[in-house]
């Protein structure tokens, strides 16, 4: 089927914390927060990476992507960081409940930590 005749379907954001050290180290806000924020929204997936996404200056990042499909490719991910404060992490757990990059825009008390858009 050409790709102008696919629908386009998403299913939950996908959610990538970084596992590399600095981030680990830096990470200000509860994981308990995002964890629970994906545990209750319906096809929403979180993945502790098992090592460095990379952007250290920006520690700690996370990626926040939105699936094509249940079970189906990333789309574009949006990078997040530096994800210090408590209030940053509830703010990227509200995005995932609303549904993530695909329903939602970035909200505003995100914006400043946008540091890439992957397509």
């Amino acid at each position: 089927m050409p790709s102008s005749e696919r629908t386009r379907t998403t299913t939950g954001a996908v959610v990538v914390t970084c596992g590399g050290r600095r981030c680990q180290a830096l990470s200000g806000g509860s994981p308990e927060t995002l964890r629970a924020a994906v545990r209750n929204t319906a096809g929403a997936v979180l993945i502790r990476s098992q090592g460095c996404l990379g952007p250290c200056v920006w520690a700690p990042v996370a990626l926040v992507a939105p699936r094509q499909g249940a079970g189906g490719p990333l789309l574009a991910a949006t990078l997040l960081g530096p994800l210090h404060r408590p209030a940053d992490v509830g703010s990227l757990a509200d995005w995932v409940r609303q549904g993530g990059p695909d329903t939602t825009p970035v909200p505003p008390d995100l914006r400043a930590l946008v540091r890439h858009e992957l397509g």
